[in-house]
């Protein structure tokens, strides 16, 4: 066990890939707290964060955490801001990574960004598909039907009038997940497997090539299981296809125990080889061809605005062609807690994009481009 002392010193040297989110660290800086007063750039980005109006608390002496519905817009214009004063972004691994000024010696400084309390990430989306709803039957009004999907099936949100109806897929942001599913370990076959939930039957035609050409032969190979399984996995029965017998037992995730965070930080330094996750990357054609074949014409992408996803309506509305755009696709592998650190945990599959995308001249979110877009089909 390392001293308390030791610790401290490595807190100021840089973090070690493994280490940064530590219970150790955590201590560390808890105990840092009395002791090293807001440094002056602290001061300085704290003053901007009030000065634009945004909540926002701050959970340690050098973390600035901004909550707001728009936080993919809000990190947009805090990077703006910031980036002259040495901020830059960093993929911490969570849906937006943060902004970070890194000087052990004067002090350094994070900002987060994340969805009020209560606020679900399905939630945030559905509140964007609203708005969208709610400004064009304002521009409109019964002239035309709009209808957002909310977390049911089909487009995100549908425009229909007598010249044609648009069918769009709508994402708060290029970070947001673009759809994900669980794994589980079926114990009498000793292999893993997708978790068959609706969910995954419904988009079962990008998530289960994915699966098999992606994911599957690296759980298989490290994701280890070894009986007698540990008490803290939760064993449920696999139940037939009829719902009437039961056919063998499964294991879907860790069970919430006093103990689970621990037994989480176990299992993955040994199935992502010290790291918290594991990513592996695969075609982006695959992601812009799906929403394609379901039905969608376009996809809105919060501040990069609108995107086609076939050349013929690129063409007529002037837009970029999402599968042209240059961006990459992964999917994260992760063991996801459903609130805490000893919460039921999940064997989550996250499909993620990447890269640099320039922005559409069309919005969703201006008025006057949704009235231009609308009016292709009154």
């Amino acid at each position: 066990m390392k001293s308390f002392e030791q610790l401290v010193k490595e807190y100021y040297e840089p973090r070690p890939e493994r280490g940064v989110d530590s219970l150790l660290f955590e201590m560390v800086e808890a105990q840092l707290v009395d002791k090293a007063p807001p440094s002056e750039e602290f001061n300085k980005a704290l003053e901007i964060v009030e000065k634009e109006g945004y909540t926002y608390d701050l959970p340690r002496f050098n973390v600035i955490r901004i909550r707001s519905v728009e936080r993919v817009d809000v990190m947009d214009k805090m990077s703006k801001m910031l980036h002259p004063m040495g901020y830059e972004h960093h993929d911490d691994g969570s849906t937006l990574g943060r902004l970070q000024r890194i000087d052990r010696k004067a002090g350094s400084v994070y900002i987060l960004f994340k969805p009020p309390f209560g606020t679900r990430a399905a939630d945030i989306g559905a509140n964007e598909e609203e708005k969208f709803v709610k400004m064009a039957k304002e521009i409109a009004g019964d002239r035309i039907e709009a209808t957002s999907a909310g977390s049911g099936h089909g487009s995100d949100l549908k425009l229909s009038g007598p010249n044609g109806t648009l069918t769009i897929e709508v994402k708060t942001g290029i970070s947001a997940d673009f759809g994900q599913f669980r794994l589980r370990y079926d114990t009498g076959e000793g292999k893993w497997e997708p978790s068959t939930t609706s969910k995954f039957l419904e988009n079962m035609r990008v998530f289960m090539p994915i699966y098999e050409n992606y994911v599957d032969d690296y759980v298989q190979k490290n994701y280890m299981m070894r009986e007698p399984y540990d008490e803290r996995f939760q064993v449920r029965d696999l139940v037939s296809g009829d719902r009437e017998s039961v056919v063998g037992k499964v294991i879907t995730g860790l069970r919430r125990m006093s103990t689970t965070g621990e037994f989480k930080r176990q299992l993955e330094a040994e199935w992502f080889s010290g790291k918290t996750d594991k990513k592996i990357d695969f075609p982006f054609e695959m992601i812009s061809n799906y929403y394609a074949d379901k039905g969608d014409r376009f996809i809105q992408l919060g501040s990069r605005g609108l995107y086609a996803l076939n050349a013929a309506d690129a063409e007529e509305f002037g837009i970029p062609l999402f599968s042209d755009s240059g961006l990459q696709a992964s999917v994260r592998l992760r063991l996801k807690p459903s609130m805490g650190t000893n919460s039921a945990t999940s064997f989550n599959v996250a499909i993620k994009i990447r890269g640099k995308l320039e922005n559409s001249p069309l919005n969703l979110r201006s008025r006057e481009d949704l009235e231009k877009i609308i009016s292709k089909i009154m």
